[in-house]
């Protein structure tokens, strides 16, 4: 069963209407995920991206992929904790 629809990942409709619902800025935003859905949800709202997990095996899992800069976060993290000390 699949529900073609804005608001679930990679689309960034339901990040878009946290945006206007919440006045958040995007551009100063992060995505902070473990998975290509949520790399490619950030990435197509505008924010910036996080990763939790290993980059070698991220890394790995694109080689060969046509637009693999788009795929790829602004930076990894080994835990949600690392990524939460980057941003601050």
């Amino acid at each position: 069963y699949v529900i073609q629809c804005g608001c679930r990942k990679p689309q960034p409709g339901m990040i878009k209407k946290a945006e206007k619902d919440s006045n958040i800025d995007l551009k100063n935003s992060y995505m902070i995920g473990d998975s290509l859905r949520d790399v490619l949800c950030g990435k197509n709202a505008g924010t910036k991206t996080i990763l939790v997990g290993s980059e070698k095996k991220y890394r790995k899992k694109l080689h060969g992929k046509i637009d693999q800069k788009m795929r790829l976060p602004d930076h990894f993290a080994k835990s949600l904790y690392q990524a939460v000390k980057f941003i601050s």
